[in-house]
């Protein structure tokens, strides 16, 4: 099998295990989002220090800066996140998150002088409608779970900007080793007051949370491994498509036509975002 592809079949199933494991946060929507954010943060320890002793190499990197600012960044995004995914209609919070990818561009621009490009432009625009018409036909989108969810994006928008800076120097599971590693603590203590002890079933859910999230940062570094981002970002994309058949069939969600366009919006902002324009080749005459 040639290598691209199994690099795409790699992000298409990484996509998938995403959105299990945002529906294993939604499932879990009574229990209190720090304590979903703590486990979510110490088994990804876990998981990642397991995986360090394996191959024998240091989780510490050696931008030390970028990867506490990705992490902290990266920590803001989730706990709002996963606000949104227990308080508002599923699709509609993670169609918004990915968003994501359109404001990394702009903090490009800010953080590192890197001119964003005419189609990157008119996706985050195109993208914005579509959040504007979701927000407009979507019953729980409140404008406080509006505006967290935008929050999300924006942060999860500056940790991947740190992410870029860091992948300068570290490889990509020490970047993704110092999300959970920053959050751990302030997790803990923001959970402490809350914290329930979870029955079997709670147990169940945060275990297939945990293992999917795993799953899915192991299958992305690994198809960005084989190929360069844009040649893998569509798979990557299918996360939105999950989501609404996921809240179509397990959350009951009910769509309108004008649900469906902001969604649409959204998908195709992302894919023209991806386009480059072609220079024109000189014409020796």
């Amino acid at each position: 099998m040639a290598r691209w592809k199994r690099a795409q079949i790699y992000m298409g199933l990484a996509s998938l295990f995403f959105v299990l494991a945002h529906s294993s946060v939604r499932v879990l929507k009574h229990m209190p989002v720090s304590e979903l954010v703590f486990v979510r943060s110490l088994s990804a320890v876990v998981f990642a220090l397991i995986y360090f002793t394996k191959v024998k190499k240091s989780p510490l990197g050696t931008m030390s800066r970028a990867l506490f600012y990705r992490g902290a960044y990266g920590g803001i995004a989730l706990a709002l996140y996963f606000t949104t995914l227990t308080n508002i209609q599923f699709s509609s919070a993670v169609t918004i998150n990915y968003l994501a990818p359109l404001l990394a561009v702009v903090w490009s621009f800010i953080l590192l002088g890197e001119k964003p490009g005419f189609y990157s432009i008119v996706g985050l625009g195109l993208a914005f409608s579509g959040v504007l018409v979701i927000h407009g036909v979507d019953p729980s989108l409140e404008l406080k779970y509006l505006l967290m969810a935008l929050g999300a994006a924006f942060f999860a928008g500056l940790a991947y900007t740190y992410v870029r800076v860091a992948s300068l120097k570290d490889e990509p599971m020490v970047i993704v080793f110092y999300l959970p590693l920053v959050v751990l603590l302030p997790s803990f203590i923001w959970m402490w007051p809350d914290a329930v002890w979870p029955n079997t079933f709670e147990v169940f859910w945060l275990t297939v949370m945990s293992l999917c999230v795993f799953a899915a940062q192991y299958l992305m570094t690994l198809s960005y491994s084989m190929e360069e981002v844009h040649n893998v970002s569509v798979p990557r994309y299918l996360t939105i498509f999950w989501a609404w058949v996921f809240g179509l069939v397990f959350f009951d969600e009910v769509f309108s036509l004008w649900g469906l366009l902001g969604v649409l919006l959204v998908f195709v902002g992302l894919l023209v975002s991806r386009r480059k324009i072609t220079p024109k080749p000189n014409v020796i005459s």
